[in-house]
């Protein structure tokens, strides 16, 4: 996935990571101006057992909540995907 004209959303960075016991990447988006600049989208997209997956987190910025809490929680929740 990368950021394009019709998502409003630019790549900022990019970081493997596992999600499950598979290996792929977390992609960090920030929206374009004008009106996008306070957007972020994070994403990830895996396979497990051939079903395509997807973790996906939007979210804007607003007085006192920093991006860096919300990644952690994005962290978090990447961490605890199981399937039994």
């Amino acid at each position: 996935m990368d950021g394009d004209q019709e998502s409003g959303f630019d790549v900022d960075s990019r970081e493997n990571v596992s999600i499950a016991c598979e290996n792929t990447e977390k992609i960090s988006l920030r929206g374009r101006p004008p009106g996008g600049e306070n957007f972020r989208r994070v994403v990830s997209q895996f396979t497990k057992d051939g079903t395509k997956y997807t973790a996906l987190l939007t979210f804007r910025f607003v007085d006192g909540v920093t991006s860096d809490d919300l990644l952690q929680s994005y962290d978090l929740v990447l961490k605890t995907i199981q399937f039994n």
